[in-house]
């Protein structure tokens, strides 16, 4: 009996050892812009910083208080202000003038604005701890400070000023508009600046 074997080669291949090594590249540049100009943003809306968009400060035809005696504006006027100073420490300020036809004038005390900080606008942010709103009061002024940041590395954060025609002093008012105030269009012009430190 013929016994037939298969004889089964195995062949191995053995390639040199593989040490850790390290190749480096030569540099890379690598290149990111930031534009460090100070820059003021506004954004006008009517009664709350939701409403609609606005392209003035429009108060419309004022309307007579609940007694008659005086008058208010009747719609307020939303301007939300974000400064943007790259980090160094600001100062808003807010300049007006008074509302006049050229011959008559709405008293200075009755137009009024008031600085309000609200988490909502600033992605849920708390106001900075060192930072301040200015009182409410007559936007007829110079330099009336809206916001004053807090020292060193200052956030970017918007501020609404709640712009307004009243008699209330509880939103600053030192004057009423008397309901026999003459008649006609009245303007005025604001000016709102951020100042570094």
């Amino acid at each position: 009996m013929k016994k037939i074997f298969w004889i089964t080669l195995f062949l191995v291949a053995w390639a040199d050892p593989v040490f850790a090594t390290d190749i480096t590249s030569s540099a890379v540049n690598v290149v990111a812009i930031v534009d460090g100009q100070v820059s003021i943003s506004l954004v006008l809306t009517e009664n709350t910083s939701t409403g609609a968009t606005l392209t003035s400060v429009n108060f419309g035809e004022l309307e007579p208080d609940s007694g008659g005696v005086t008058m208010h504006s009747a719609r307020n006027v939303v301007i939300s202000i974000t400064a943007n100073t790259h980090g160094l420490p600001y100062v808003i300020k807010q300049t007006g003038s008074s509302l006049t036809t050229g011959s008559e004038t709405i008293p200075p005390g009755s137009c009024v604005v008031t600085p309000v900080y609200t988490a909502a606008d600033n992605a849920g942010a708390d106001q900075p701890p060192g930072s301040s709103l200015g009182a409410a009061g007559s936007w007829v002024a110079t330099d009336k400070v809206l916001y004053a940041s807090e020292s060193g590395t200052a956030a970017m954060r918007t501020i609404q000023n709640i712009y307004a025609i009243t008699s209330d002093p509880g939103a600053g008012a030192t004057s009423t508009v008397p309901s026999e105030q003459p008649g006609g269009n009245y303007s005025s012009s604001l000016t709102l600046t951020a100042t570094t430190s």
